[in-house]
């Protein structure tokens, strides 16, 4: 899951300080705990459209 970080903290698994606008790929249990803490916030990437077939 992709989050960005809203609130200064040091992650104790990756042993190093995250900073505001920080953005980085966590594990999905572990960004629930991050944004349960209030840490960081989710960033939602759009999904791809399907692609319609080509009319001719």
């Amino acid at each position: 899951m992709k989050v960005k970080v809203i609130e200064r903290y040091r992650d104790l698994e990756l042993d190093e300080i995250k900073e505001p606008g920080d953005i980085f790929e966590a594990r999905k249990d572990r960004a629930e705990v991050l944004l349960r803490k209030g840490f960081v916030e989710e960033i939602k990437e759009p999904k791809p459209k399907k692609e319609e077939p080509a009319k001719k």
